[in-house]
């Protein structure tokens, strides 16, 4: 009986032992791989590309850094233009293209900004990270936004800044890029722009407008009833609109 029970206790503890040796096989791959894992990590960080913002501060976009220096350090070329619309508003327009050194353009992007936004605050950002990254990316203002003429953030008539968005395509990014050698256009559009790059996809092909694609951001594709002020406040705002 003695011999059985010394039997069994020598196979239990000779089981726990492999059970324990294999155990701590199993920690060391998983360390090994955990550190192969956390390095490939860590090198992916160091050769991801910056975005723009990180070289921005509390006090400015463009860190210490005066607006041409930043483009420079960005590899960007920037300019400004003025568009005077068919209502004879003064639109500002700017874009920013790549020091590409010869290599062709990616691709074209028009960047639309948001509701009481405008193109040179943190949307500009996002257009220096996409030109460094290759591509000509063009932005307005639209009427009474940032520096374009207009009562401050009214838009009375959507149309109306679709039209703009229209004659800015032809007037200023065909010419930059003439075909047929020219790149894909695409829309980026950021709240109202995002509403505003889903109206103007549906309407290019009457307009002679033609994009391959668009990324929204946040598109203000309509309001939820929660959030819209009670009757008869709607009325009187359009009211003292016009």
């Amino acid at each position: 009986m003695l011999f059985f029970f010394f039997f069994f206790f020598r196979c239990f503890y000779s089981f726990v032992r492999i059970q324990e040796e294999e155990w701590r096989q199993g920690r060391v791959g998983q360390d090994r791989a955990g550190g192969g894992a956390m390095a490939s990590q860590q090198q992916q960080h160091q050769h991801r590309p910056r975005h723009p913002i990180e070289d921005a501060s509390e006090e400015s976009l463009f860190g210490g850094l005066s607006a041409q220096q930043f483009y420079e350090k960005q590899g960007v070329v920037h300019a400004e233009e003025w568009m005077m619309n068919a209502r004879g508003m003064r639109i500002f327009t700017q874009r920013w293209l790549p020091k590409t050194g010869g290599v062709r353009v990616r691709g074209v992007i028009l960047a639309l900004h948001g509701f009481t936004g405008d193109s040179s605050w943190t949307v500009q950002l996002t257009c220096v990270g996409l030109a460094s990254r290759g591509f000509a990316v063009f932005a307005l203002d639209h009427q009474g936004h940032g520096r374009s003429e207009g009562l401050r953030a009214s838009i009375p008539d959507i149309n109306h800044v679709l039209d703009d968005c229209i004659q800015f395509y032809p007037s200023l990014i065909q010419p930059t890029f003439p075909a047929p050698a020219s790149p894909p256009c695409f829309l980026y559009g950021e709240s109202l722009g995002g509403a505003l790059a889903i109206l103007l996809h549906l309407r290019q092909p009457h307009h002679g407008i033609a994009f391959s694609g668009m990324l929204l951001s946040g598109a203000m594709c309509g309001v939820s009833a929660k959030f819209q002020p009670a009757w008869p406040l709607p009325t009187l705002l359009r009211l003292v609109a016009r």
